[in-house]
């Protein structure tokens, strides 16, 4: 009984086990003095680190690559901010879409080149499961972001 107490208590909990990137602990570390504010700081910014990477690298997200994310980069020095500004634009392309079902009917001619059907719903699924690996606070509200204009 006490082994299996034991065995359980050495059990690492599923969102503190989890490893993240030496860039995101480079950059709270950065921005953050006390180890207690890192601590606080890695669940948001390693989740932006991976869905940066996954707008770069994934298929679905290839239109907000070429054209959201350099903006967001090059008008926001955080990678929290650049990550806020990329994840507004989808999903704000993403609900117009829904709205008004055919790109062409925006004047904006930005918006059909972002558009991107299912970006939004691979977004979420992407989120969810750093929800599920990090906690909550991967959802964390960025102050002091610009947003792709």
């Amino acid at each position: 009984m006490i082994r299996i107490a034991l065995a359980l208590a050495m059990l690492p909990l599923p969102c503190l086990a989890q490893q993240v990137s030496d860039a995101a602990l480079a950059e709270c570390q950065t921005q953050h003095e006390t180890y207690t504010e890192v601590v606080d700081c890695l669940p948001p910014m390693e989740t932006a680190h991976r869905m940066l990477a996954a707008v770069e690298s994934e298929a679905v997200f290839a239109p907000a690559a070429a054209h959201v994310l350099p903006w967001c980069r090059s008008n926001n020095d955080q990678t929290l901010a650049v990550w806020s500004c990329v994840r507004s634009a989808i999903f704000e392309a993403d609900n117009l879409l829904k709205m008004v079902r055919d790109p062409s009917r925006i004047q904006d001619e930005r918006f059909a080149k972002i558009a991107s059907p299912g970006a939004s719903e691979r977004l979420w699924q992407l989120l969810h499961e750093a929800r599920r690996e990090f906690g909550p606070e991967v959802m964390q509200i960025v102050p002091d972001v610009n947003y792709f204009k």
